[in-house]
């Protein structure tokens, strides 16, 4: 036998590419290469922490009447009121809670539906 074959397989082996860091995880390469994921998941992590943070970050009662209505943004009420004379900030920051809840529960659904059609295909063999 010679040698040749050796040779090619160890040249298609990749090694390392200039601008790659040897300790770098897969997460934080494809992060570094898309700025754009970086960028959806700062805000989504943002959102996520408004939504948890509500009772504490709320300047107001989401539901209760406290001004008159339509008032414009100014300093008591950063986003206005509504026309029931509610704190606009505070619904938008208690909306984003049932928000977040309901995708949550929605991608559950979806993943207990298309796991159970997966694991089923799987042990009956079907492909």
């Amino acid at each position: 036998m010679s040698d040749m074959g050796a040779t090619s397989d160890l040249a298609s082996v990749p090694g390392p590419v200039a601008g790659d860091r040897p300790n770098e995880s897969r997460l934080m390469r494809g992060v570094r290469r898309t700025p754009v994921a970086l960028i959806g998941a700062v805000t989504v992590g943002f959102v996520g922490f408004v939504a948890l943070a509500t009772p504490v970050l709320a300047p107001h009662d989401p539901v209760a009447q406290i001004a008159k209505p339509l008032l414009p943004p100014g300093s008591a009420y950063l986003a206005g009121t509504d026309e029931f004379g509610r704190d606009e900030l505070s619904r938008l920051m208690a909306g984003a809670r049932v928000s977040l809840y309901v995708g949550v529960l929605a991608v559950l659904i979806a993943l207990g539906v298309g796991g159970r059609r997966a694991w089923s295909r799987a042990s009956t063999g079907a492909g």
